[in-house]
Parts: structure tokens; sequence; C-alpha cells
């Protein structure tokens, strides 16, 4: 997984703000103006949405959540499974992005042609680096 620094919502800093001086005395100190707190998102991102899905795509596979029925695997192809599940999260990625992911694996050779872990795509789960740096 990567580490992205971005800005946080307008929600994440009201809440830090909350919690200074709950438990003993304390300052929340926000460095920057009244008008970029304005421009922020009112609400974070979900993580799900913003970062590379290969990484769950493979944890997916590898626990073994991608189950489809036959109606699913005739409409959505390997996929089917891994779609049928990240698509039940509560802010679901886009189906195009689980695809993209997906067979992105398979071109790696981390994911065979059935959608099942391969030995690299073990291997690749283990490092702390998206997969494609890892293959």
């Amino acid at each position: 997984t990567n580490l992205e620094v971005r800005w946080a919502s307008q929600a994440n800093l009201l809440q830090r703000r909350g919690r200074a001086g709950r438990v003993q005395r304390g300052t929340c100190v926000h460095l920057f103006t009244r008008a970029r707190f304005e421009h922020l998102e009112a609400q974070p991102t979900p993580e799900i949405v913003r970062v590379p899905l290969e990484d769950v795509v493979l944890t997916v596979c590898d626990l073994g959540l991608d189950e489809a029925s036959n109606e699913d695997y005739a409409l959505l192809g390997v996929a089917a499974g891994v779609c049928r599940f990240l698509g039940r999260a509560p802010d679901a990625p886009d189906e195009r992005s689980i695809h993209a992911a997906f067979y992105g694996l398979q071109d790696l050779g981390a994911l065979d042609s059935q959608g099942y872990l391969t030995h690299l795509g073990a291997l690749l789960m283990r490092l702390p680096v998206p997969p494609a740096l890892g293959a």
C-alpha cells in the first residue's frame, strides 16, 4: 500500500478539533486559512474509491470471497465474483475499475485465466508495494 498525502476534509478537521481538550487540556491548531477550509471537501472520499484496487482484488481472491453464481459468471466473466463482492461494499468502487484491476493482475501473472491466485500473486501479496512494482 502507498501513503498518499492529501488535504483532510472539513468533517475530519471538525472532528479533530472536537477531540482537542476532551480528555486533558489541549488546543487544536489548523495551519491554513479559512478560505482554504471553505474549499475543502465536506466529507472524506472513501479509501476504496480513491486507491488502486489491485491489492484489494488480490486479497479478495486469496480469501476465496470471489464466489459468483452461474448467472453472474455469464454476465461478467471471470471477474464476476470480485465484482459481486466489492459491489456490496457501502461505497462500492466503479465496476470498470474492478475489471481493470482484475485483468491487470492477470496480465502481470498474479491471477490465472480462471481468476485463481498464482504463486507470483501470493508473493506479491506479501510485498508492501503495488503489485506492478513487485512483479
